[in-house]
């Protein structure tokens, strides 16, 4: 272990020690951390694809709720001709951000999946919440691109716009849940071993 020490000259009755002190503000020489460079670009990496992935669901959920709860109510007010005119006009402007926001949230998810999960093993609880949170993040990717697509097959859910918006901003705030109790939950200690298991396997 690295310490920083300092001369200091202790003065008592009929006495005087010449002891050294810890330096608790010492700065450590770079050279101590033969690692250190590894760490920072480990550190940089994580920081930098936890900012995409939350910063994008931000802007989708948002984006999504905004569209649900303020333009279509707004927009059924208009006359027909002006109505499709408008609808035209956001989804060939608003599909740019939904692929673009799905692939930099599979990018990121699974930079994220593959630095966390080593982490969690033994998690049953993690797992199964990771794989729910998988199995709705697709939900919500599917509904995102089959409402701003131009596919025949999916036109009824565009006819229909509110409520699988709707349907997808709940997707959107379960994943949101998820991730949150998570975050907060704490990390996993897995159980220890009883000795009298260590000794039975010893012998």
């Amino acid at each position: 272990m690295i310490s920083c020490q300092r001369l200091a000259i202790v003065a008592q009755p009929g006495h005087r020690l010449l002891v050294l002190l810890p330096v608790s503000d010492c700065p450590l020489p770079v050279s101590s951390f033969p690692n250190q460079n590894l760490m920072d670009t480990q550190l940089l990496l994580d920081t930098i694809s936890r900012v995409v992935h939350v910063g994008t669901v931000i802007i989708l959920a948002g984006g999504s709720f905004f569209m649900w709860r303020v333009l279509l109510p707004s927009a059924a007010e208009l006359p027909d001709a002006e109505h499709d005119r408008l609808r035209a006009a956001v989804t060939g402007r608003w599909k740019k951000f939904v692929h673009a926001g799905i692939a930099l949230i599979l990018i990121s998810g699974f930079y994220n999946f593959a630095r966390l999960v080593p982490a969690h093993k033994g998690d049953s609880l993690y797992h199964a919440l990771l794989g729910t949170k998988i199995m709705l993040a697709f939900g919500v990717f599917f509904l995102g691109s089959a409402l701003v697509g131009k596919s025949k097959a999916f036109e009824p859910l565009r006819q229909n716009r509110g409520r699988w918006l709707a349907i997808l901003v709940a997707l959107l705030a379960v994943i949101v849940a998820i991730s949150g109790f998570v975050k907060v939950r704490g990390k996993y200690v897995p159980p220890m071993t009883p000795v009298a298991e260590l000794s039975a396997d010893a012998d």
